[in-house]
């Protein structure tokens, strides 16, 4: 199996080919996100500490990072009052040399209940060789998201999520064969069966959220929609250009 830069990936720890000193640049990147985020959700909350009378105010407690609960077993809750249709979300932020994608799960009726979930690597997942992966529930991203497509679909669909769902919580993370739009592609199969050619079912093997956004802006584009999902402004044709 070859790299997108056409040499195979070395196991053994040889030196990478050219090119692949950027890839192994963004595992550290995002390997070094997931040890800031687990710091700041495991560290003691701030106390608030009392000032002298000459100092003015004491200090605001900080808010308290979001609770992270697991993306399978909150989903499974929802059938204590199940309902028929859902609305599903395809994301990606394309800001940075790595970006992001993840998915989004609600509610049509019932009680509007909605969750994000995207796939993260662990404490050891910027090794080369990958390791342990999270899924994030809500995502750190949700509500930035620079691209999103959305889909109605059937509860017998949100049933197939939630088993793609359960399948990745805690499983293995690698940079290029196992990331985050790996993960995304696969949920939003389950949910959608893959309309419109928003993914490539057949292929690649490496997958990245830069390819989750084209893929999204390419249907966006086809039903009149800006790259968010929202309608174009009157005058603008489909490719985003003043007519």
């Amino acid at each position: 199996m070859t790299t997108a830069t056409g040499h195979e990936p070395d196991p053994a720890g040889r030196p990478a080919a050219p090119g692949v000193h950027a890839l192994l640049a963004m595992q550290r990147t995002a390997g070094n996100q997931a040890v800031v985020r687990a710091l700041s959700s495991t560290a003691p909350p701030a106390k608030r500490v009392a000032a002298p009378p000459s100092a003015g105010p004491a200090p605001t407690r900080l808010p308290a990072p979001a609770v992270q609960r697991s993306a399978a077993s909150d989903l499974q809750t929802w059938d204590d009052q199940p309902v028929e249709s859902y609305e599903m979300g395809l994301n990606a932020m394309t800001d940075d040399v790595i970006g992001h994608a993840w998915v989004d799960v609600k509610e049509v009726g019932g009680k509007g209940r909605r969750r994000s979930i995207g796939f993260w690597p662990g404490s050891w997942g910027w090794l080369p060789t990958g390791g342990p992966g999270e899924l994030q529930s809500p995502d750190a991203h949700d509500g930035q998201q620079m691209h999103r497509q959305k889909e109605t679909m059937t509860r017998d669909r949100f049933v197939r999520v939630l088993g793609v769902v359960s399948a990745w919580e805690g499983s293995y993370y690698q940079l290029l064969y196992r990331n985050c739009a790996h993960f995304a592609k696969a949920a939003w199969i389950a949910g959608t069966g893959s309309p419109d050619g928003i993914v490539n079912v057949s292929g690649p093997q490496i997958w990245t959220p830069a390819e989750t956004a084209e893929g999204i802006d390419y249907v966006n584009r086809k039903r009149g929609l800006d790259p968010q999902g929202n309608p174009l402004p009157p005058g603008t044709d489909r490719n985003g250009a003043d007519r």
